[in-house]
């Protein structure tokens, strides 16, 4: 049976609602209710059902809300905002909008959803996106003409949701792993996909995805294969989404705004200051190669320079492993 969103809405206050009342609320019998509730467990619910007073979620949800992300931006940024969207359920945030944008949408559009069923990180790994536990959004944009350095775009949108995140906890313990992941610690919080379309010196849209995990359900987490933390972890307490959600945002649209008038120069300061990688011994996997060294930051073009040696390289894509005594993957 196909999954009833609009049963999760009604449940998510974490409240006992009788069957006849749900019933009610949603036009169809005592009976579909029964069938859709044990359909909830493909989201990963856990709906708790007591003879005499009806249906509850374990946890309550807090389910992304338009209006409630808009109130928690600037008035500057709404500004920025031509569109915002909440999917329910989506394969990828970041394909869905990358199909808009050939039908010709206007820029900017966000697009949140509650879950990603075919969520992507980079070099097309999974992203592990359960129902109402975490953020996936993507946000379209519009470059005419494109910048220059538009390579380092992702590594400016990192730097701005670090600082951002910092700022909220009031704690400054966010780093930014090149080229575009937000590590606490050794372990991941966040990650950043960016996908480019158009021509050098013309009109180009950029899609920016970001993933950031608040909530991760124990049982979701199993299936991830590398260390990772989420800010109700990494802060000690429970975290609003929409509030995240609206912090996020700004943060891109702030970030887009600023790399369109002052470039990439504008945030080196800041990627330095929280650069993860820094003095650390790594290894950098590109096309089917690794090569081992010492990184030595980044360029003003946003490439990792590591130290090789007696001799420097430059790389502008390719993935990093920390060298450490015992093999972690980063």
């Amino acid at each position: 049976m196909a999954i009833s969103y609009e049963l999760v809405r009604a449940l998510a206050s974490g409240h006992f609602r009788s069957g006849e009342e749900l019933a009610q609320e949603l036009g169809i019998t005592r009976n579909a209710v029964w069938k859709r509730i044990d359909a909830l467990r493909d989201l990963g619910l856990d709906v708790h059902a007591v003879r005499g007073r009806g249906y509850r979620l374990a946890q309550p949800l807090e389910l992304l809300a338009p209006q409630s992300i808009l109130d928690g931006i600037s008035h500057e940024s709404r500004s920025l905002l031509a569109e915002l969207e909440i999917l329910d359920s989506v394969d990828s945030t970041n394909s869905y909008v990358m199909a808009r944008r050939k039908g010709g949408t206007q820029h900017a559009v966000a697009v949140f959803a509650e879950r990603q069923q075919a969520g992507r990180g980079r070099r097309g790994r999974q992203w592990v996106s359960p129902f109402g536990s975490n953020l996936y959004f993507s946000l379209l944009w519009r470059f005419d003409p494109a910048p220059a350095q538009l390579q380092a775009l992702g590594l400016a949108a990192a730097v701005m949701l670090a600082k951002t995140i910092n700022s909220r906890f009031d704690r400054d313990v966010v780093r930014v792993k090149w080229p575009n992941d937000l590590y606490c610690g050794t372990r991941k919080l966040a990650g950043i996909l960016l996908e480019l379309s158009g021509e050098a010196g013309g009109q180009c849209h950029v899609v920016i995805g970001v993933g950031v995990n608040v909530a991760m359900p124990r049982t979701s987490a199993e299936t991830i294969d590398q260390p990772w933390t989420d800010l109700s972890q990494a802060f000690g307490r429970d975290v609003s989404r929409n509030s995240t959600a609206s912090a996020a945002l700004e943060a891109l649209l702030l970030a887009l705004r600023q790399f369109e008038s002052a470039g990439f120069a504008s945030f080196l300061p800041d990627w330095r200051r929280l650069d993860y990688l820094g003095d650390k011994d790594i290894m950098v996997y590109q096309a089917g190669k690794q090569v081992a060294g010492r990184a030595l930051g980044i360029d003003a073009a946003g490439a990792l320079m590591v130290q090789v040696g007696e001799r420097q390289e430059r790389f502008f894509s390719g993935d990093v492993t920390v060298r450490v005594s015992k093999p972690v993957q980063d």
